[in-house]
């Protein structure tokens, strides 16, 4: 299966000023050295693909903290998992009808409201730290402001109207529902750039056939989108948050700037399969990945391995750490001493379909 990474706002048609630093990055976090890509989404997959303009910007090595994300970018390149794709083009040639769907979705403004509100909460904080760490100091205000509201008012020519940032600011912060009717032409303005580049990774979406890698703060805009809409877009982008929260809580200790361990992950296409389709039945099932669901789905894994090894007596781990690092392991080995045996390779030598992507990532814990 393959995905592509939301890099494509410098194509965005509705752009007007300059795009803000953080906002041409693929998903990412932070490591020594700088910002890597967000591994628990390269777990899914066994294809990538990027935006020429975006790849080029991020190798070109203006900005030393990228120098983490050009390297396994680099690297995925190398092994035949990234592809690199001129996504401008895509969007250009379809520019006049991306903004006719536009300004369909926009003509009534306030059915995003709460949508744009919720999301600047969630993000306010992180711009201006994003700011703090790596940005340029003459663009702190398109770092650290909505960006919505500068591109409109590059749009209408007040990028140093000052009060009117404020005010409409202010629409932003507020909590009320009922708006006047200049307030709703300017939460139209605030939206445009947006919801055109919803629009834009929705195309992207159809004409790759491949689902979206994208911050979480946007999704709010995609379900109201695909809120009507058959197939499993919404699905998608659920398997993908799961994934998230899995990594945290499978492979804590498994940091970015050990890319060639998740490549191993990733040629292993019967691993990434199955660990594709657990979180496709957690999803399916409304249910979420915690500490307590990998418990019992661990139980699960080891019990059914045990019941078929239990003659097996010497047996020897796969590697000397993965027992501080898994927490399953904590768990097997309890049930291990209650059953006489000592826990090993040989113990999940012959694993089932279902657990293989577990056994693929103790391998990678195990050399990280």
């Amino acid at each position: 299966m393959r995905f592509f990474f939301s890099t494509v706002g410098l194509h965005n048609p509705a752009l007007a000023i300059g795009l803000p630093e953080h906002m041409a990055l693929p998903i990412s976090n932070e490591v020594d050295g700088g910002l890597d890509l967000d591994y628990s989404a390269l777990l899914l997959g066994n294809e990538f693909i990027i935006d020429e303009t975006a790849y080029e910007a991020i190798l070109s090595g203006r900005r030393k903290f990228l120098k983490p994300m050009a390297h396994s970018l680099l690297r995925l390149r190398e092994c035949g998992i990234l592809t690199v794709r001129d996504m401008g083009a895509t969007i250009m040639a379809a520019s006049d009808r991306i903004q006719a769907k536009v300004d369909i979705l926009l003509e009534h403004p306030k059915i995003w409201l709460e949508d744009v509100r919720g999301q600047w909460k969630q993000v306010e904080s992180e711009f201006h730290r994003f700011h703090r760490m790596y940005g340029t100091p003459a663009l702190r205000q398109g770092n650290t402001g909505h960006f919505g509201i500068e591109n409109w008012l590059g749009e209408i020519g007040q990028l140093d109207n000052q009060d009117l940032r404020v005010r409409t600011q202010g629409l932003l912060n507020s909590t009320r529902k009922r708006l006047s009717a200049p307030e709703r032409e300017q939460l139209r303005g605030i939206l445009r750039f947006i919801i055109t580049q919803v629009v834009c990774t929705d195309l992207l979406r159809h004409e790759l056939d491949a689902p979206v890698l994208n911050w979480d703060d946007a999704q709010p805009y995609y379900d109201r989108l695909y809120a009507a809409r058959w197939g499993n877009a919404q699905d998608d982008a659920a398997v993908v948050k799961q994934a998230k929260i899995l990594f945290d809580v499978v492979i804590p200790e498994l940091k970015p700037n050990q890319i060639d361990q998740v490549i191993k992950f990733i040629h292993d296409n019967k691993a990434v399969e199955s660990m594709r389709k657990e979180l496709f039945q957690i999803v399916s099932e409304n249910g979420e990945v915690s500490n307590e669901w990998f418990t019992r789905y661990f139980n699960e894994l080891f019990k059914s391995n045990l019941a078929r090894q239990r003659r097996s007596r010497g047996f020897s781990w796969l590697g000397s750490a993965v027992s501080s690092v898994l927490p399953g392991a904590a768990i097997a080995q309890e049930i291990a001493i209650e059953a006489g045996l000592e826990i090993g390779a040989g113990m999940f030598g012959s694993a089932k379909a279902r657990y293989r992507w577990y056994y693929a990532m103790q391998r990678i814990v195990e050399n990280a």
